[in-house]
């Protein structure tokens, strides 16, 4: 049996009620982290001012709305929809409030409208969404094209472009991605946490890269590639940086003239010691002299060199397919002097490759400036893929840019997952396996339930029984025992919420179940609290008449059993008669009545009197912060054990 878990709406129009020694008030967001409410969606309606009717709705994730982070949407960062402007001001929507934001609009003045092609484009060069759509013709903002954007994606071009019968245009888009908290540890050589925490990243796949915002002063990572948040806490293997040097070094011949020089970082290691060869000579000469040397941080240094004989330098210019000039310069080709050079003998820009290949004569390269002519190296590939469930239904998909250093070897970790959703099957395949086509890959929900052993034993440490049980359905690390079979004839010590891990033991103490209950008396507590300073004006404690056994009630009728008596020059926050409240034998129950200062009013403190006169006006009252009880708090009375045993697990969570 599963425990219940109560929303924000289920305390709204109660009086605050809880079992000792808790007081459960009803605050909005106490079951939601600041992350979750972050990251809600927020509908946005737009309302001709004039007709008082929708003309458009958007849906955005209350981060995206909320540009400068102050956990409040204002209107001016909202979105705008063509031919209107928007006419509402200040601030909409907080951090704690609802999902929808009513905006109103006054309609622009008449404008033509025309068709222009709009192509919507991710940051590999994919087009993911577009077509052609009905714009204002002029200078528009980049805003005007937010209802035209792929599920999923937002926007990151801005400013205004121009909008023209027949044009077109693409718009570049990054798919919208979740932050989420990831425990990181950082960790030295020697096996040591140097630094680490709590950190948002990105939900997903990502490149260690976007973990040097966070790496310790003096480390660097040592570590590369992508990991995934769903793997949960990450080590990160870095290591000190041991500053270089910069030296000053001036190249001669060895009849003293010049050939250049530099400033040159060298000595990585830190000790004070560097190579000549760690120094890039200019083309055609080579070290006179070879070893190490002592260096200093600025030093100047003059190095001589002797020409090499061996080979041609030829002069090489290289440009792209387009025509584009690439770079180039001096290169030392045919080392072996037989008048044939290969084109592998020239260091290509980086990210291209040869079209022409082989040898060449150098005589033909000799006395000018040679143009050599790449191509740009393509790697990665896009595939089609269906993510589908076990029982074969569709969960998504669409096209995937995967094997990123084009080697034909792609990881299903490459896919984005449908929430909720893992892998069944996982490793490396062949792309070729997967181009061309749409590939169905199955997928399995992703379980959060947690399997722990439990073993039941008595009072006198008798083994009762046990065995494994599926608790914490909703996978946050907490369980209730309530969640256990217990062994026929025993019932809970120990009541209430306890931390799980997956797969961990636990013992469990039980008492036996006597055949004859012990009558008791129930127990009502009642508190008068000033609602502005939530101080505790008066509190006074009511005993039942009579005993009863825990499966019993006992009703405290109001003006019999118990009394509310409000402190002089204070009434309630809603003029309500107090009700009859119902608590279980056994059981002490705290009702709260939330009052405010009476200004002028000559409020007595009685609420047969500073009360009842008004009890029917209900104007200006903040109903879900505190109601008095009204004739329908029986209802609620019968229930309150659970409800409160309820909010006080959340507060617990914590």
């Amino acid at each position: 049996m599963y425990r219940k878990k109560f929303t924000k709406s289920a305390l709204s129009g109660l009086v605050a009620v809880s079992m000792i020694p808790c007081v459960a008030t009803p605050i909005f967001a106490e079951s939601q982290s600041e992350e979750e409410l972050l990251g809600r969606k927020v509908s946005i309606l737009y309302i001709d001012e004039a007709t008082n009717e929708k003309v458009a709705q958007n849906t955005m994730l209350f981060s995206h709305l909320d540009k400068d982070g102050s956990w409040t949407i204002n209107a001016n960062e909202l979105p705008t929809i063509a031919n209107y402007t928007i006419t509402s001001q200040g601030d909409l929507l907080s951090l704690y409030g609802g999902s929808v934001i009513e905006v109103t609009v006054k309609a622009n003045e008449t404008q033509k409208d025309v068709i222009m092609k709009v192509q919507f484009v991710d940051e590999t060069g994919t087009v993911v969404g577009g077509g052609d759509y009905f714009l204002p013709e002029g200078v528009q903002n980049y805003s005007v094209l937010s209802q035209y954007v792929p599920v999923g994606y937002q926007m990151t071009t801005t400013g205004d472009f121009m909008v023209e019968e027949g044009g077109s245009i693409q718009v570049n888009v990054e798919k919208i991605q979740k932050d989420v908290i990831l425990n990181v540890q950082f960790v030295d050589e020697n096996g040591t946490v140097v630094a680490g925490g709590d950190y948002f990243v990105p939900e997903g796949i990502n490149n260690y890269s976007i973990l040097e915002q966070y790496l310790p002063a003096g480390y660097e990572m040592t570590v590369s590639g992508d990991f995934n948040t769903a793997n949960g806490p990450l080590t990160v293997s870095v290591k000190k940086i041991v500053t270089s040097k910069t030296i000053n070094v001036v190249f001669l011949d060895e009849a003293g003239n010049n050939l250049g020089g530099g400033d040159y970082i060298v000595d990585p290691d830190g000790d004070g010691v560097a190579n000549y060869s760690e120094l890039p000579l200019p083309e055609g000469y080579k070290l006179k002299e070879t070893g190490d040397f002592f260096v200093e941080d600025g030093g100047k240094y003059t190095v001589v060199l002797d020409k090499i004989v061996d080979g041609t330098v030829v002069n090489v210019v290289f440009v792209d397919e387009a025509g584009n000039n690439l770079g180039g310069g001096d290169y030392r080709v045919d080392l072996d002097n037989d008048g044939v050079a290969n084109y592998s003998e020239l260091t290509l820009p980086a990210g291209y490759e040869l079209i022409e290949t082989g040898d060449f004569f150098v005589k033909d390269f000799e006395g000018k400036t040679n143009t050599i002519t790449v191509k740009k190296i393509s790697k990665g590939s896009i595939v089609n893929v269906v993510f589908v469930d076990e029982a074969g239904n569709n969960l998504g998909g669409g096209d995937y840019y995967i094997d990123a250093d084009g080697d034909g070897i792609a990881n299903y970790t490459e896919f984005a997952l449908p929430e909720g959703y893992e892998l069944i099957t996982t490793g490396d395949f062949f792309v070729k396996d997967f181009e061309g086509k749409t590939t169905t890959i199955t997928l399995q929900k992703i379980v959060k339930d947690t399997i722990i052993n439990v073993v039941y034993v008595d009072e006198e440490g008798n083994v009762l029984g046990g065995g494994d049980f599926f608790v914490d359905p909703d996978g946050d690390g907490i369980a209730n025992y309530s969640e256990l079979t217990l062994p026929v004839g025993y019932e809970l010590i120990t009541t209430g919420d306890f931390f799980v891990e997956n797969g961990a033991s636990y013992t469990i103490t039980l008492r036996a179940i006597t055949t004859e209950e012990e009558t008791k008396a129930a127990t009502l507590n009642v508190k008068v609290v000033d609602y502005d300073s939530r101080e505790v004006l008066s509190a006074e404690t009511f005993t039942s008449a009579d005993k009863g056994q825990a499966d019993q009630t006992y009703t405290f009728v109001y003006g019999e059993d118990y009394q509310v008596n409000i402190p002089k020059g204070y009434k309630l926050i809603k003029d309500v008669e107090p009700a009859d409240i119902t608590v279980n034998y056994g059981s002490t129950m705290t009702a709260e009545f939330y009052v405010t200062k009476d200004e002028g009013t000559g409020n007595t403190g009685s609420t047969e009197e500073g009360n009842k006169e008004d009890s029917s006006k209900t104007e200006g009252v903040d109903t879900g912060v505190a109601t008095a009880l009204s004739a329908s708090m029986a209802g609620v009375a019968a229930s309150g054990i659970g409800i409160l045993g309820l909010l006080r697990k959340k507060r617990n969570k914590k």
